[in-house]
């Protein structure tokens, strides 16, 4: 009786478990559609994920809506907010079983890291945002996926290039333009 009785519970938890990553899943489909068109819309798609979502087992999918909540926050002009969404994302992927990265060698994800530099480069702290860019960079290095790794490269590298230029530099802008 108590091995059917541990086998029900078991099974239970499990189907939770993948009902609840389901319709996380469908969450964050719906963010992304809405994220340009409605943003309010999708905040809110965002957030009924965060109420529902179990933090002590992240998944791919709770850290690219943490992203996708700090990419919307970011362009209606809530950076300090899009900041914490991001640096969350950070903290997730560390925790994120290398098993479950879609890049295994990656530290960081430097989309995310690009993000939080342009949040840094709109404020105008562009140490920091180099910092992040070139932190991005590092990463991007690490990407085994090849259109990935160059389209990041050519990103940072531009980047990198509005910093010089709005610096006065326009010698090593045109050199990172070129890159």
């Amino acid at each position: 009786m108590r091995l059917i009785f541990l086998f029900v519970v078991v099974c239970n938890i499990a189907f939770g478990q993948q009902n609840l990553n389901q319709e996380i899943n469908s969450l964050k489909d719906s963010i992304n559609f809405y994220r340009h068109s409605n943003p309010v819309k999708a905040l809110n798609f965002g957030f009924e994920v965060l109420k529902i979502a179990d933090f002590s087992n992240p998944t791919f999918d709770l850290i690219a809506v943490h992203s996708r909540i700090g990419e919307i926050l970011y362009y209606r002009g809530l950076y300090s907010d899009a900041i914490g969404f991001y640096n969350e994302t950070l903290k997730l992927f560390e925790s994120l079983p290398m098993e479950d990265r879609i890049e295994k060698n990656i530290i960081n994800p430097p989309w995310v890291l690009l993000n939080i530099g342009n949040i840094y480069f709109t404020n105008k702290d562009y140490v920091k945002a180099a910092l992040k860019y070139n932190e991005a960079l590092v990463n991007f290095k690490l990407f085994e996926n090849t259109e990935n790794k160059n389209y990041g490269f050519t990103t940072v590298y531009d980047n990198l290039g509005s910093i010089s230029e709005v610096k006065g530099d326009l010698k090593l802008a045109e050199e990172y333009y070129l890159k």
